[in-house]
């Protein structure tokens, strides 16, 4: 990916709307090529940190961080799709 710089200088207000709008059309862009595995990765630390609070209220102290052991088949799972994403 090639980065940009761009020299300092004085830009007009439509050049600064467009060179954010191109910024925002880029992470946009990114985001959805790899949106996955923020989502999964996030929704298992969500499903892990409710877990381990459920089971530190029921006083199960020697088994709360159980729930975090999702979090190497969810890793896992991204390290394949992106195998077979980078294939295809």
């Amino acid at each position: 990916m090639k980065t940009k710089f761009i020299e300092k200088q004085n830009l007009t207000p439509s050049e600064s709307m467009a060179l954010i709008t191109g910024v925002i059309m880029e992470a946009r862009s990114r985001f959805r090529d790899n949106g996955f595995s923020f989502i999964l990765l996030g929704i298992c630390i969500g499903v892990a940190s409710i877990g381990q609070f459920i089971l530190l209220q029921a006083e199960y102290y020697k088994l709360n961080y159980y729930p975090y052991l999702i979090m190497p088949p969810a890793g896992l799972i991204v390290y394949f799709y992106y195998a077979r994403k980078k294939r295809e």
